[in-house]
């Protein structure tokens, strides 16, 4: 009963966002949603580079400001063993 639950829920996933794409796609090329369910390929695609670049930049962003707060302490405890 449990692994028909979890697939009926997989399902409604899979289902949820082919149309979630082919209406953004819709929406993007004046389709209509059926026409736009060829669309939903290159979509997710294009979809899942996106989210891999932003995540790619915050990553950087949390890395550079780790070297910054990084320095900070550096340079206190220094001022603090000078002093």
């Amino acid at each position: 009963m449990a692994v028909r639950s979890s697939l009926l829920v997989l399902f409604g996933m899979v289902a949820g966002i082919v149309l979630f794409l082919a209406h953004r796609s819709s929406q993007q090329t004046g389709k209509n949603l059926v026409e736009s369910l060829s669309d939903v390929p290159t979509e997710a695609a294009g979809f899942f580079t996106g989210m891999r670049d932003k995540a790619e930049d915050a990553v950087d962003r949390g890395r550079e400001a780790y070297v910054r707060k990084q320095a900070e302490i550096d340079e206190q405890l220094e001022d603090i063993t000078q002093s």
